[in-house]
């Protein structure tokens, strides 16, 4: 498995990753238009996505093997000045739970975060009862920060969130 930022071509294997996963995905996300995740506009949203990392404001990472997709992960909302900060998002494939891809790939851009971006702080929410993104957050090394009510809308509805967030210093 090679875990790696995002280049052009993985437009298709997003694409294919997103459709392939999307019932078990829609739970942990946002309501999406039904053509969200076709090709053609993978292809649009993936140049933007090199724009951002291009520019230092994202970074977009996959867990790929043979141009097959098994996960994704997204540092978003880059900030610097005196923040030094960042968003994580994951997901895996739900054939892929429990084999240390999500795990590895996490680590993968946490690390890139605080080795070649030089970021303090990356942040992270996960609904309460996902017990899978807890457990994993918890064994890269977060650390729970609080709980924000109604605090973004998954699935058409407002959910809570536990707030978590790993440092640079808890990584030397």
């Amino acid at each position: 498995m090679e875990y790696r930022l995002i280049i052009g071509t993985d437009y298709v294997a997003l694409s294919d990753y997103y459709l392939r996963n999307e019932q078990g995905f829609k739970i942990w996300q946002p309501k999406l238009a039904y053509d969200f995740h076709y090709k053609e506009n993978w292809k649009k949203r993936i140049s933007e996505q090199l724009d951002e990392q291009n520019s230092g404001n994202a970074y977009y990472f996959v867990a790929e093997k043979k141009g097959i997709v098994y996960g994704h992960c997204t540092l978003s909302q880059v900030s610097r000045g005196v923040f030094q900060a960042c968003y994580l998002g994951f997901s895996v494939c739900k054939s892929y739970e429990g084999k240390g891809i999500a795990f590895n790939l996490v680590k993968h851009a946490c690390d890139y975060a605080f080795g070649t971006v030089k970021l303090n702080r990356i942040m992270a929410a996960h609904i309460p009862h996902n017990n899978r993104s807890a457990r994993l957050l918890k064994r890269v090394g977060f650390k729970r920060d609080g709980f924000a009510r109604n605090y973004l809308k998954i699935n058409g509805n407002w959910e809570n969130h536990i707030l978590c967030s790993l440092q640079a210093a808890d990584c030397r």
